[in-house]
């Protein structure tokens, strides 16, 4: 299945992404912030919304990278590379420090830190 990402804006995409995280903020419970501080090892249950929104920064992060190094030809994987940081910056204007903070971690690891050609201003 090839990627939508080319098909849509990034202003619109991060607005969208914004929205939807936000949704999952909004049904974690404050008590599931004290729950994680009292949980025993194997708890999980006790936090389930907040364990969904945690799982949810490690998707985004390995999304933004799996896009790029999926990316063969260097001139479109440069284009990526672009249009995420592009998506960071909107979200940092939205206030959407999750998903800024998600995709600054996916363009830190390794295998993107690696591009060298791709990083290169050109």
């Amino acid at each position: 299945m090839q990627s939508m990402l080319a098909e849509l804006e990034p202003d619109e995409l991060a607005q969208q992404i914004c929205l939807h995280n936000f949704g999952l903020f909004r049904n974690i419970h404050p008590i599931e912030f004290l729950n994680v501080i009292w949980k025993k090892p194997g708890d999980d249950d006790v936090t389930p919304s907040l364990n969904f929104f945690i799982a949810r920064f490690d998707k985004e992060s390995y999304w933004s990278a799996t896009e790029i190094v999926s990316e063969k030809d260097l001139k479109k994987r440069i284009k990526v590379l672009s249009k995420f940081i592009h998506i960071a910056q909107k979200s940092l204007e939205l206030h959407n420090y999750f998903s800024l903070f998600a995709l600054i971690a996916g363009l830190n690891l390794s295998p993107v830190q690696r591009l060298k050609k791709t990083w290169e201003v050109k």
